[in-house]
């Protein structure tokens, strides 16, 4: 018997064992846990007949995490997966011989709902957090706000207070309630930089005063003088008033965004509705219709192929970094540098 070659079983396992300890992530762990748990279940035929709800149960985790970890499984090329009308899938261990490469389809495991939930939650509440910033110096600096006047007692309430009294809470009155810290809070507050600051400002603010305000001295200045809030507002309507730039759109304009969804020849936009960077979706999506991938049979409008000439989730670095030069060399043809 010779002992010196292993079962393709063991050698599978073994080599995810070795994927597991070369990245040190828990995420690729927890995922080579449940390829084991499957390749346990290889009968003499090569194939696997495991249901969804036994695995689960054997790695300690609810289906939908089993089902996520498959797909990368999949998607790296380590596992194939047969489905079958009204039957269990059927899994084939693939020959794994090259480094997997986990870094390009971890996102089909750690994005979760779950965690979109608490993205979501987490920027309201920052947008929630800003927007009371813009509105304290507003309240607090608005022309033409009076005092509380303090309502008439009641007849029944007592005796009427005495003229010295009445001074007083009139005084009282037309004190701010405004919280003022005192030394050791102040010490202790960590610093912030002056576009995060709330400061009322001294004087009102017209526009020609704001322009020539940010011109001359800066933002920080012109906020000290008339409030974070109007000049936040100033700059936001300077921007809206800059023409387009004149010349050609960017290549990668070409083709709409499918996570901003912004249309062809416009830019992408932030979750705050911004212009912001190019997203990497939309780099894809170019990249895809126009260049040739170098590490597959895929042709310009084909999508990347894995082993075997299954479609893989996302395409080859390879193919992102010929259509990087591509944009590059396009870009420069049309401005003529």
């Amino acid at each position: 018997m010779n002992t010196g070659e292993q079962a393709p079983m063991t050698a599978w396992m073994n080599r995810m064992r070795d994927e597991a300890l070369r990245m040190r992530r828990p995420d690729v762990s927890k995922i080579v846990h449940v390829g084991w748990a499957i390749a346990s279940y290889i009968g003499p035929d090569g194939t696997a007949e495991c249901p969804l709800p036994t695995i689960a149960a054997i790695v300690g985790s609810d289906p939908e995490t089993v089902t996520r970890a498959k797909k990368v499984l999949k998607a790296v090329g380590a596992l194939t997966e047969r489905r079958r009308p009204n039957l269990p899938s059927v899994y084939v261990l693939a020959d794994v011989a090259d480094r997997l490469e986990w870094e390009e389809h971890l996102h089909l495991y750690v994005d979760t709902r779950q965690e979109r939930r608490k993205k979501a939650a987490k920027e309201k509440s920052i947008a929630a957090a800003v927007a009371a910033l813009d509105e304290e110096p507003r309240a607090a600096t608005a022309p033409g706000s009076e005092p509380a006047v303090p309502a008439p007692a009641d007849p029944g309430a007592g005796p009427a207070p005495t003229a010295s009294e009445q001074e007083e809470g009139a005084a009282l009155t037309l004190v701010p309630a405004v919280r003022r810290p005192d030394r050791a809070s102040r010490v202790s507050a960590p610093t912030q930089p002056p576009l995060l600051l709330s400061v009322p400002g001294q004087q009102a603010a017209t526009d020609a005063d704001l322009r020539q305000a940010l011109e001359t001295q800066g933002v920080p200045a012109a906020m000290r003088l008339y409030g974070r809030g109007p000049v936040l507002q100033a700059l936001a309507d300077s921007l809206a008033t800059i023409p387009p730039t004149a010349g050609p759109a960017p290549a990668e304009w070409a083709v709409p965004c499918p996570e901003c969804q912004a249309s062809v020849d416009a830019p992408c936009v932030s979750g705050a509705g911004r212009r912001g960077a190019v997203h990497e979706a939309r780099l894809e999506v170019w990249d895809t219709a126009t260049v040739p991938c170098p590490s597959c049979p895929a042709r310009p409008g084909d999508p990347c192929t894995g082993p075997g000439g299954t479609r893989r989730h996302g395409i080859h670095p390879q193919r992102a970094a010929l259509g990087a030069r591509t944009r590059t060399a396009t870009d420069h043809t049309s401005t003529g540098t």
